[in-house]
């Protein structure tokens, strides 16, 4: 069971508040690092996304743990631990793919990839507003083609049109917040919903029943390593592959001819969705 604090506002410590900044300033970084120089797995994407749930991990089963060995009163509490999760969670909708990488492309496309074809420079160019995007054209060109041997990034052609955007999303955000909770009593306490994605990060917390236990019962759970390690390996191996073909690849996707005529439906064996699905109830994932 997890922790019971009596404290109403225990959650929101300094401390909290703190590791939280820290991890969202990992994320933030390490997302575009590796989605666009290392051309590695998107980090922020998706409903639950790989980052989160890896800091997360890191933090319960790694940081948490061993605060406790050191002194007991130092770990972090469920409340705490939910805190700074949230924090990765709602920050997570930023970075990359999940906002700022298309919309900064976005407000360059128009202007790059204006042409006497397209006519863009004649019909959209006159409509957008001179804090909507930016127009020095050498500063578009450079984020398209990349920036020349010893330049630096032109900010001042960016600094007006990504606060303007970046403002814009901090109070959509903030509506969408506002949204959740005045729809929170009916979700949760009338319909009674389960919120499948929410479990994780409660059962990575969970703590084994006793006197001062030290590892999240999840740790603990054979069922769970024996689970982790299948999809793991695969994945481990296939992008080892990508390095050194002589690996090979374990096939996770396939086709079946269903109908006549060559239809097919295609096949994607999706771990994070199988786990997904255990959390949920049967007759919702079979809908």
């Amino acid at each position: 069971m997890l922790k019971q604090h009596t404290s109403k506002f225990s959650g929101v410590t300094w401390r909290s508040v703190l590791v939280g900044t820290i991890a969202v300033i990992i994320l933030s970084i390490s997302s575009p690092y590796v989605n666009y120089a290392l051309r590695g797995s998107y980090v922020t994407a998706n409903y639950l996304p790989l980052g989160v749930v890896f800091l997360f991990f890191v933090l319960v089963g790694g940081v948490n743990v061993l605060l406790k060995y050191i002194r007991a009163e130092w770990a972090f509490t469920s409340s705490e631990l939910v805190t700074i999760f949230v924090m990765l969670i709602v920050s997570a909708a930023i970075p990359t793919n999940a906002l700022t990488g298309l919309l900064v492309s976005t407000l360059a496309a128009p202007f790059y990839y204006a042409t006497p074809e397209n006519r863009w420079a004649e019909f959209l160019d006159p409509y957008i507003p001179k804090w909507m995007a930016p127009r020095d054209p050498e500063a578009i060109r450079q984020f398209w083609e990349g920036l020349s041997p010893g330049a630096s990034i032109p900010w001042n052609a960016w600094l007006l049109p990504l606060a303007m955007w970046l403002s814009f999303a901090a109070v959509l955000i903030f509506v969408c917040l506002c949204v959740v909770v005045i729809l929170r009593k009916q979700w949760v306490e009338k319909e009674r919903l389960t919120f499948p994605l929410a479990q994780v990060p409660f059962e990575m917390m969970r703590e084994e029943p006793g006197p001062k236990p030290k590892w999240p019962a999840l740790m603990k759970n054979s069922l769970f390593w024996i689970g982790f390690a299948i999809p793991a390996f695969i994945l481990s191996w296939n992008c080892l592959s990508e390095f050194y073909p002589f690996f090979g690849k374990i096939a996770t996707t396939g086709s079946a001819q269903i109908l006549p005529a060559g239809h097919s439906l295609s096949i994607r064996l999706y771990f994070p969705i199988i786990g997904y699905a255990y959390l949920i109830n049967l007759d919702v994932s079979l809908s």
